[in-house]
């Protein structure tokens, strides 16, 4: 998902967990935060608590779902509609 945020024009992307316990990520009110499993209720309010904001989106299982979890993030940061599908759509050709 990195490279993919990456050509979307979305530099600044971490995951959690991070690599290493010194490496957290800051998290603060300008935080955005997509969920990539649906087990992590207990992260999302952490995540929350801190001011992140969850961008409503499906999980990022099989083509449609990963569509619409990387068209919410792109939405999110201004990424033209028209880059995004060119971006998506050799991965959607694929999964066809």
């Amino acid at each position: 998902f990195q490279r993919l945020f990456a050509q979307l024009g979305i530099a600044t992307v971490h995951a959690l967990p991070a690599r290493r316990a010194d490496a957290m990520p800051p998290v603060g009110p300008n935080t955005r935060f997509l969920l990539a499993q649906p087990f992590l209720g207990e992260t999302a309010r952490a995540l929350e608590d801190r001011g992140a904001v969850r961008l409503d989106a499906l999980f990022p299982f099989g083509a449609e779902g990963t569509t619409d979890w990387l068209h919410a993030a792109a939405q999110a940061f201004g990424v033209d509609e028209m880059h995004f599908r060119a971006v998506i759509a050799p991965g959607r050709e694929r999964a066809k």
